[in-house]
């Protein structure tokens, strides 16, 4: 994983998803800044949800396939959703789903009181 200013390429043909604690989610993570957060593709069975969270910097979601909920808003590929720093959400795949999260920090605290280090990711 690539951080810093210079130019960094990630292939689809070597890019490896790796299991969540969440049945029917996995990601792959793209590229991390300074502060931790950075780009990860999540990819989502239809039906598999990530639980009410919130994370310490913005995140925004970028549909690529598929059909998301994230709260009250129905996303579709090209939709984008900005969310603001501690703001509670739940995503739910309507549809087998991908999408790029884009997130300013790293850490996701899940509102049933654990945390997950998305660092690490």
């Amino acid at each position: 994983m690539m951080r810093g200013d210079s130019m960094h390429y990630d292939s689809k043909a070597h890019r490896t998803y790796h299991p969540t604690p969440y049945s029917g989610i996995t990601y792959a993570p793209l590229w991390h800044n300074d502060q931790g957060g950075g780009h990860t593709l999540l990819r989502l069975e239809t039906g598999a949800s990530l639980p009410p969270h919130r994370h310490p910097g913005w995140e925004q979601i970028h549909v690529i396939e598929g059909r998301l909920q994230v709260n009250d808003h129905i996303l579709e590929p090209g939709d984008h959703l900005m969310l603001a720093a501690s703001e509670a959400h739940r995503v739910t795949a309507l549809a087998a789903s991908i999408y790029l999260a884009l997130s300013e920090r790293a850490g996701a605290e899940m509102l049933d009181g654990t945390t997950i280090d998305t660092e690490k990711a």
